[in-house]
């Protein structure tokens, strides 16, 4: 980490942690790793499925619960995390009410003709932050074809919080 932030470049805001993998027996390690993000006056931003656990607690100060299911959301904001939920289904909208909280899809978008990507660096949505917190940051189910249906099945259809 200290060699690739020594690297950055110059526009970089954000770190996302652990891309490939979770948090998952590295607590300790990953803490050490927003601090020295934090001082060096960049953003955290980090996922896990490991919320629920006691060793992982300390991370909700960057870290979102990775929800499949609404009552997970649920579950995690009432133990104090800052969410994001798996969606799947046609015409998935912008943002959503699921259950008194706001969905806000996530608004990444690479490559559209006369279009600015808009990437985790130029959102920062995820940053947990008082004005971020209550928000529901939804991803959409993609991936190749096998990684895309087992992700559907462990998801929310989008259709189901719309009645």
């Amino acid at each position: 980490l200290k060699t690739a932030l020594s690297a950055r470049h110059k526009d970089c805001k954000v770190v996302r942690h652990r891309v490939a993998g979770d948090v998952v027996g590295d607590v300790e390690g990953t803490l050490e790793e927003c601090r020295m993000v934090e001082e060096e006056g960049l953003i955290n931003i980090g996922y896990t499925h490991d919320w629920q656990t006691e060793v992982t607690q300390p991370l909700k100060r960057w870290f979102r619960a990775s929800c499949n299911t609404v009552e997970e959301v649920v579950r995690a904001r009432a133990m104090g995390w800052t969410t994001t939920l798996a969606v799947h289904g046609d015409n998935i909208p912008k943002s959503i009410d699921i259950h008194g909280q706001k969905g806000v899809l996530c608004p990444a978008r690479h490559d559209v003709p006369g279009k600015r990507d808009i990437t985790c660096n130029t959102c920062t949505l995820c940053k947990v932050t008082d004005k971020t917190k209550d928000i529901v940051v939804m991803f959409a189910v993609h991936g190749p074809p096998k990684t895309k249906k087992e992700a559907t099945e462990k998801s929310v259809d989008i259709n189901t919080l719309r009645r």
